[in-house]
């Protein structure tokens, strides 16, 4: 068996490319587990987001069922993590009609105002908010009032700074439909009186024969 000799510059050369070849190994490692750490942390921000907005809706909905018998049915966003960038809840009224307009203004209010407090109050989510505070052009709200005596569903929408109340038949035609601003809505919701519109809304509500009003 023949043994290479090494020379001085050979032993040098072969310690200097061990050298780098354990530098290359040992970032390649560290870049990996950062990589890891990373993603890591993204998935644990997520999580956060999705628990914080979801702590929201669960205190909005147990306290409108309870105190106005409101039963959630739709929850708008469907990516859980942009729950809190474009909030949209929907709910469907418990209590039997006729209902008029009025109180259907009412209920719209108080269901965006409790919704919006819970929302501005909670400082888990509010690192998640493009801004702060939230008002009433950041959260759609939607109820649904089903008249079974007399046929008709009514429903009430708080879009994103406006509010549209419509009435359909139990055939599925519009028979009544007006949009105003939501603070609009505020005003007379304070003020419970009844402005032309109510006075449509209850007729048609009352009497089948009420055509469609635009």
């Amino acid at each position: 068996m023949k043994f290479i000799k090494m020379n001085k510059k050979n032993i040098i050369f072969i310690s200097i490319f061990s050298l780098v070849f354990l530098l290359i190994g040992y970032n390649f490692i560290v870049v990996k587990m950062k990589g890891k750490e990373l993603n890591k942390t993204v998935k644990d921000e997520s999580m956060l987001k999705i628990e914080a907005s979801s702590a929201i809706i669960t205190r909005t909905v147990k306290k409108l069922e309870k105190e106005k018998q409101l039963k959630l049915v739709i929850i708008g966003n469907k990516d859980a993590t942009k729950v809190v960038e474009k909030p949209a809840l929907g709910f469907k009224s418990m209590k039997q009609g006729p209902f008029d307009l009025i109180n259907v203004r009412k209920l719209l209010v108080y269901a965006v105002d409790l919704y919006l407090n819970e929302i501005n109050t909670d400082e888990n989510v509010r690192p998640y908010l493009s801004h702060h505070p939230f008002t009433n052009e950041d959260v759609k709200i939607r109820i649904f009032f089903e008249d079974r005596e007399r046929g008709n569903l009514i429903i009430g929408t708080a879009d994103y700074g406006n509010v549209i109340y419509a009435i359909y038949d139990g055939n599925g035609s519009r028979r009544f439909a007006h949009k105003e601003k939501y603070a609009e809505s505020v005003n007379i919701a304070k003020s419970s009186n009844k402005d032309s519109y109510s006075e449509i809304f209850d007729a048609i509500q009352k009497y089948k024969s009420v055509g469609f009003v635009e």
